[in-house]
């Protein structure tokens, strides 16, 4: 209760007494009540009398009334109550991080997908694409930003790099990349521009960086992993916050590498030494999501078609998935059911220490979020 309401029962103490004394049926039953537990009520009353300042309370507990005095016990005793808080019960774990929540509550995110294949117009460059390929006229980040806000959604993911290896920020571990191209007479930088502008309209940024690189030489042996955790180092330290991070299930696989035009299998098990590699960025941006195939902060949902499955189970067996494990899609159980009838967006959840918050529909709900 408020101050106005206890003013109001103030002011209208009289007329509460005289009510109970011309109610003998309530009177009985307050006696009863008063009698048969005198010491809890006399408890309550001075745990009531130490704890609640109200002089209203204080002064009518000297009252020498029988009646007027349990009135006011039942008063005060609901008072008390009424100010005492409901604690949760405890979680049963696990439970998502704070990332995690604040992931799941913005359900509404996009990509950005602009590179050299923008232009070959094919779904994934082969490798051996030109710099010159890219050579866009007028590219404008804020319009893409303020697209995106503007329709509701919280975050913008670029793809810095894609399978076809070719960079959009101009990256001192290859030559593959914007600073040979003709844009801005290679001194752009895409990823900048992106970066600034989602900070400006008040998005997340996030960064899309394929493990599998059809463009680079080494792809396969071990000096590929240091370059691609050198590549992760620039995108983490010169670009401010990240939120969410995206390394692709596809890798491996025929592809250009440095003119060898050959088809390469790497171990998807061992190779790319995820721990590690997932610990290098932790170190330099602690709170950023993860997300693969296979998690471990968010995860895809099993199909391109934005269908969450009719159970979207919260938890997941973290033990046995990686990024890139082959037949994911049967695992994970979402990919067959009426996919047909769905559009071409992405889906995905999320989970930390087995736990799935989140999938991909055409729209939120049905424990999901939405990626286009």
């Amino acid at each position: 209760m408020g101050k106005n309401a206890l003013s109001v029962v103030t002011q209208n103490y009289s007329l509460s007494t005289f009510f109970l004394y011309s109610n003998l049926s309530y009177l009985i039953f307050a006696m009863s009540i008063f009698f048969l537990h005198a010491k809890i009520i006399l408890t309550t009353s001075f745990a009531i009398q130490q704890s609640i300042s109200n002089s209203f309370c204080k002064k009518m507990l000297g009252k020498q009334k029988l009646i007027s005095a349990i009135t006011l016990l039942f008063l005060c005793t609901t008072i008390y109550a009424q100010q005492q808080v409901t604690l949760a019960p405890a979680p049963v774990l696990p439970i998502p991080s704070a990332q995690q929540m604040k992931w799941h509550e913005m359900e509404m995110n996009a990509f950005i997908h602009f590179t050299t294949n923008t232009f070959t117009d094919k779904e994934w460059g082969f490798g051996d694409e030109s710099e010159s390929v890219f050579n866009p006229s007028n590219v404008d980040a804020g319009q893409w930003a303020k697209t995106l806000k503007d329709a509701g959604l919280k975050m913008m993911i670029l793809t810095c790099k894609h399978h076809d290896g070719f960079c959009l920020w101009p990256s001192k571990h290859t030559e593959h990349s914007v600073k040979n191209s003709p844009y801005k007479n290679g001194k752009g930088d895409i990823v900048k521009e992106a970066s600034d502008a989602a900070r400006k309209y008040g998005l997340k940024f996030g960064v899309y960086l394929s493990p599998w690189d059809r463009n680079r030489a080494d792809y396969g042996k071990p000096s590929y992993i240091t370059y691609y955790r050198n590549q992760l180092k620039e995108l983490f330290t010169n670009y401010g916050p990240v939120f969410e991070m995206w390394f692709d299930g596809a890798n491996g696989g025929d592809g250009y590498y440095g003119g060898a035009r050959e088809k390469r299998e790497i171990d998807r098990t061992t190779y790319y030494d995820w721990p590690n590699t997932l610990k290098l960025v932790r170190n330099m941006q602690p709170n950023v999501i993860f997300f693969s195939d296979a998690g471990p902060d968010v995860r895809w949902v099993g199909n391109e078609k934005g269908l969450a499955g009719p159970t979207n189970w919260n938890t997941i067996s973290t033990d046995t998935l990686y990024a890139g494990k082959s037949g994911i899609e049967e695992l994970l159980k979402h990919w067959f059911t009426r996919r047909k009838k769905m559009g071409t967006r992405r889906s995905r959840c999320v989970y930390k220490a087995g736990l799935v918050l989140s999938c991909k529909r055409r729209q939120p709900g049905k424990n999901a979020g939405a990626v286009i």
